[in-house]
């Protein structure tokens, strides 16, 4: 075997040595933003209005009110946003629960190596009095 072979084997395994699906806090998430993450938010417009955004946020709904989704319509819609699967990005959903969800299929299933997922979702954002913006 070359070296040429050699090397890409070590680095195909290595790149998923730094891959990661992650839970992270408010605290974190204030951090990354600091560092112009990309931050998607996957609730529905209702609840857009009722609890406002987190600044500089994406609005991409994934699961609507019957808990569906359309993955080839929003992988479209986010492939625009995260144009790179090794590019890092952040979900947020109400409580945690549906941004799960969406981060285990687009690492496991899409392989996306930079998943986040902001823990207890927008509900604790607002509870530990975290900037949030209108949605209009």
């Amino acid at each position: 075997m070359n070296i040429y072979k050699i090397v890409l084997i070590f680095l195909f395994f290595t790149s998923f040595l730094f891959s990661k699906e992650e839970l992270i806090t408010s605290a974190k998430l204030e951090f990354l933003l600091a560092k112009n993450i990309v931050v998607i938010d996957i609730r529905r417009e209702d609840e857009w209005q009722k609890t406002g955004i987190i600044p500089n946020s994406y609005r991409l709904t994934f699961y609507n009110k019957d808990n569906e989704y359309n993955m080839k319509r929003w992988l479209y819609i986010f492939a625009r946003l995260v144009k790179s699967r090794t590019k890092s990005f952040v979900l947020v959903s109400s409580d945690t629960t549906r941004s799960k969800k969406l981060a285990k299929i687009l690492f496991e299933e899409k392989k996306y190596h930079n998943v986040y997922y902001l823990s207890k979702g927008i509900n604790a954002w607002i509870k530990e009095d975290k900037r949030i913006r209108e949605f209009n």
